[in-house]
């Protein structure tokens, strides 16, 4: 056979008559049977055909006529890759690139395969020998970007995206992984700029949606968050979940002694929502009837993460699952109560709680509010955060706990001071420590109030937020506008968990956000005994302070509206007597506070799945 026999079979692919191609190179089959060349030939139609197991067979055939014939082995690599058959693919392209050193496709592609494994190193240095090839192969430069990402090498991610958009300005991935790095860093403005011009061409592009939700919400600026949440999450539905979803919809019966509970969560680190359950988990743990599982949407690990897999629960990592596979997991498992503790926060998976896997679905904790999906069932509250004339403003039904809608897990690794700061140095400290999107420009008059009329007083708050200049400025332009000078102002970045609760020490008056109220803020605050004014609110999200304050006999803490807000301020900020009272009472009783008693907390969380799955 002549080379030139394939010529009008190259003709019918390159105008992609497939129908005409196959039935030339079945003739010429017919010719030469046991041609090596002619089978890859055949082998790589299949391959277009997406007919990948019989494209295989057809190479290996191929390959065992012919073992130096070295482009058998990169287009069989194809067809593993997209059977992800991952360990086969990397077995053929390492055989590839020892005939051929210069085929930048196969060093890409081997990287990519190391990368979805995780391997990190071993993917940047396949990406690296990409672009060493060839220096235009902007492909590697995003490949390689994502991979310092997953290393935690921001900076140098963005050295390199920046180096692929200066190749390929059009090549819009390298934008949205610049905004993911962007992000990352907290820089959340220029995230956003970026994703608004992505959004433009890609208009129903799910994960640019999901970001642009993110990153305004992180910006304080939540409804807008809320809206692109909401439009990512109608996007057409997964036919393959949809049908799970009719499954799960039959009800299902178990067979276990134990009752079996599920909580996920990408917050089982250092975060404000372990912080509220650790030790509510650890109690739950002890029960003999209840098996645990806790599903774990994060790849970053710390010394929490690992408390938690410490304890006796079963630990799944779902970070790199699809939800698919999430609800695999669920259903192997025999999950009887799936409790979400995320809502539509960061890491959240509502998806998985739109198929409904589990019989009884319950929000808790990390997301105050209803989340507007029937699949949800229950949402944990009490009577304080949502009363009965509340109830027609939430999708789910009304679970009401006994005391109070959370505790917060002691911590005695700081010492409580017990004296009045402003006793001492002779200025009244107010401080918030609410992460930073609560702090809207309703909450930075009334607070540029306060501080405009109470002689020698200072602000302090801490955020993230605040490495980055630009915000910075922003967020201090909006005090000064209303009359703060910069030396009533104390703001500081991030602190460990210690050296935050240590800086209630140095502060004589919380202030709570509205309408967006603190949770395991205002816990921690009580716990360091220092005094929290909330205002009364309209929702659970609102009214998460205005609980803790009744459920601790400080009534007097709530304020009626935004004025009765400023007028206590002022009014308790000229009574250091009554302030210095009011801090001995905490520091005297914390210990017998139900909002820190996490033993009950969690007898009572039994209780109540007893009662759900008997219902």
């Amino acid at each position: 056979m002549k080379n030139e026999d394939l010529n009008k079979f190259h003709k019918y692919i390159q105008s992609n008559q497939i129908n005409e191609a196959e039935k030339e190179i079945n003739r010429l089959l017919y010719l030469y049977p046991d041609n090596f060349l002619i089978l890859n030939h055949q082998a790589f139609l299949l391959y277009l055909k997406n007919n990948f197991q019989e494209a295989i067979n057809k190479f290996k055939k191929s390959i065992s006529l012919n073992e130096n014939f070295f482009q058998n082995y990169f287009d069989i690599s194809l067809c593993f890759i997209n059977l992800k058959m991952k360990n086969e693919a990397i077995f053929y392209l390492k055989k590839y690139i020892n005939y051929k050193q210069d085929n930048c496709d196969a060093y890409n592609n081997l990287g990519v395969l190391y990368l979805e494994d995780n391997k990190l190193d071993d993917a940047a240095s396949f990406f690296n020998k990409c672009i060493s090839l060839k220096l235009d192969y902007v492909k590697a430069y995003n490949n390689l970007a994502v991979t310092l990402f997953k290393k935690n090498n921001i900076d140098s991610a963005i050295n390199i995206i920046e180096l692929g958009i200066k190749i390929d300005p059009t090549f819009s991935e390298l934008y949205l992984n610049l905004a993911r790095c962007y992000g990352k860093k907290n820089y959340y403005f220029k995230a956003i700029k970026i994703l608004k011009n992505l959004i433009k061409n890609n208009p129903n592009d799910n994960i640019i949606l999901a970001l642009l939700g993110d990153y305004y919400i992180a910006t304080g600026r939540i409804m807008e968050g809320f809206y692109f949440i909401d439009k990512s999450l109608k996007l057409k539905d997964n036919p393959k979940l949809y049908e799970k979803k009719k499954k799960n919809e039959k009800k299902k019966t178990y067979s276990y002694k134990k009752m079996r509970i599920g909580f996920i969560s990408a917050d089982l680190k250092l975060h404000a929502v372990s912080f509220q359950i650790f030790d509510v988990v650890k109690n739950l743990s002890e029960n003999l009837e209840l098996e645990l599982f806790l599903y774990y949407n994060e790849e970053f690990e710390d010394e929490i993460t690992e408390s938690f897999k410490k304890l006796n629960i079963n630990w799944r990592n779902i970070f790199n699952l699809t939800d698919e596979d999430v609800i695999e997991s669920l259903n192997l498992d025999n999950i009887q109560i799936l409790i979400d503790l995320s809502g539509f926060s960061k890491g959240c998976r509502p998806k998985v709680f739109y198929y409904k896997p589990c019989p009884i679905q319950i929000s808790w904790a990390g997301y105050l509010a209803s989340t507007g999906m029937e699949q949800i069932d229950y949402i944990f509250a009490d009577k304080h955060t949502i009363p009965k004339q509340d109830e027609s403003m939430y999708v789910e039904k009304i679970f009401r706990l006994d005391k109070t809608w959370t505790v917060l897990s002691k911590n005695y690794n700081v010492k409580v001071n017990g004296n009045l700061p402003a006793s001492q140095n002779n200025k009244i400290s107010f401080g918030s420590f609410n992460n930073i999107l609560k702090i809207n420009r309703k909450v930075i008059g009334a607070w540029s109030k306060i501080l405009c009329n109470v002689n020698n007083s200072k602000l302090y708050l801490f955020s993230k937020n605040f490495y980055e200049l630009e915000f910075n400025n922003y967020f201090k332009k909006l005090f000064f506008d209303n009359g703060v000078k910069s030396d009533q102002l104390i703001f500081g970045t991030n602190l460990s968990r210690d050296e935050l609760l240590n800086r209630y020490n140095i502060i004589d008056i919380a202030l709570d956000t509205f309408p967006y109220s603190g949770g395991t803020t205002s816990l921690e605050s009580y716990w360091m005994a220092v005094p929290v004014l909330t205002k009364k609110g309209n929702y659970f999200i609102s009214k998460s302070t205005e609980s803790i304050n009744k459920n601790i006999g400080l009534s007097d803490w709530i304020a009626n509206d935004e004025n009765d807000y400023i007028d206590k301020a002022i009014s308790f900020s000229n009574n250091l007597i009554f302030l210095q009272s009011v801090k001995t009472y905490l520091f005297k009783n914390r210990h017998t506070f139900s909002i820190f008693n996490s033993k009950d907390f969690a007898k009572e969380m039994y209780k109540s799945f007893k009662n759900l799955i008997s219902q």
